[in-house]
């Protein structure tokens, strides 16, 4: 059986096939599936040169809610041409573009043709692109501020700056409904700016952090915000240096808590971490404090009034294996 014989079809995972190429044969097939709602190409390494092509064929699917296009070689010209598929595809809940771009440029027509689906998007999985310029942050921030029903944002590995995480915090005060926001591997988020986001996002599950600017002045800061985040299951700190003092406040302000958190740390950061501070604590945290003798947890500390299982980010638009 092939596509053209199931022009009903309305869910293909054609994730991991090294699809490198689009025939003609193939493109009038996907386009006979005009009720198609969920389409992966997720990891095929599909150049730039099929954008075209890819562009003609999923921009049949005015149905489309999940899309996986992550993991492909489309640069910025290939960006561009998919753009198009947004403007047709404007019922998108879950879109997956993982590292589509090699360089920091085509952002702009990409979040300009998702705000379209700004009152369904659920879910944005843009990690491993380029956001180091300000106007790619911005381009982001224009998206996010139409994306009211958003829920998990991953932007591991993007290069964004100090200040574009502040542009970014900013807009994330229209995402009242967010529970994911992945920041790994950015070395730019600082402890304050991890509090403005529990501040801000009352509704995390989950929020990483691994591989930032956490010191230890910023992780007496989160450990205070602990109390006020009755949502939050699962923090990483890993690979910040929060030293022992941020460590012990963190453990301590966890006693406090009723439901499950899984706070991860790394024992090499912690014991060789600089205890000092960043200088612009809240004032509601303590200054200073001895570093405790106890033994530190090597990766996990789990609650001891454990009650439910932390919530993974879900790849909703990749194969079966991946989700």
């Amino acid at each position: 059986a092939t596509i053209k014989d199931h022009p009903q079809l309305t869910r293909l995972d054609l994730a991991c096939n090294s699809i490198t190429e689009l025939r003609s044969s193939m493109v009038s097939s996907l386009q006979r599936c005009t009720g198609m709602q969920w389409f992966s190409l997720y990891d095929n390494g599909m150049p730039a040169s099929c954008a075209e092509l890819l562009q003609r064929s999923i921009g049949r699917f005015t149905a489309l809610t999940h899309l996986g296009l992550g993991h492909n070689k489309l640069g910025h010209k290939g960006a561009r041409q998919i753009a198009e598929v947004f403007y047709n595809c404007n019922k998108l809940e879950a879109v997956d573009l993982d590292s589509i771009l090699s360089k920091p440029d085509g952002t702009e027509e990409l979040m300009d043709a998702l705000r379209l689906s700004g009152r369904t998007l659920r879910e944005l999985d843009f990690r491993k692109n380029v956001l180091s310029a300000k106007q790619d942050v911005q381009n982001l921030c224009s998206l996010l501020v139409s994306s009211k029903n958003l829920e998990a944002l991953h932007l591991q590995c993007t290069d964004i700056r100090v200040n574009g995480v502040a542009l970014l915090i900013e807009a994330l005060r229209s995402c009242p409904k967010l529970k994911e926001l992945d920041l790994r591997c950015n070395q730019s988020v600082t402890g304050p700016q991890v509090v403005q986001l529990l501040k801000l996002c009352t509704r995390l599950t989950s929020l990483d952090v691994q591989d930032n600017r956490v010191d230890s002045a910023g992780a007496k800061q989160i450990a205070f915000m602990l109390s006020r985040c009755p949502s939050l299951t699962n923090l990483n700190l890993k690979h910040n240096r929060i030293g022992k003092s941020g460590y012990t406040k963190l453990i301590s302000a966890l006693d406090g808590k009723y439901q499950f958190i899984d706070l991860q740390l790394e024992k090499k950061e912690i014991e060789s971490s600089s205890e000092e501070g960043s200088g612009d604590e809240n004032s509601e945290v303590e200054q200073s404090d001895e570093d405790s003798d106890e033994d530190y947890e090597e990766s996990r500390v789990w609650h001891p009034r454990a009650r439910s299982t932390t919530r993974t980010p879900t790849r909703s638009t990749r194969q079966s294996p991946r989700k």
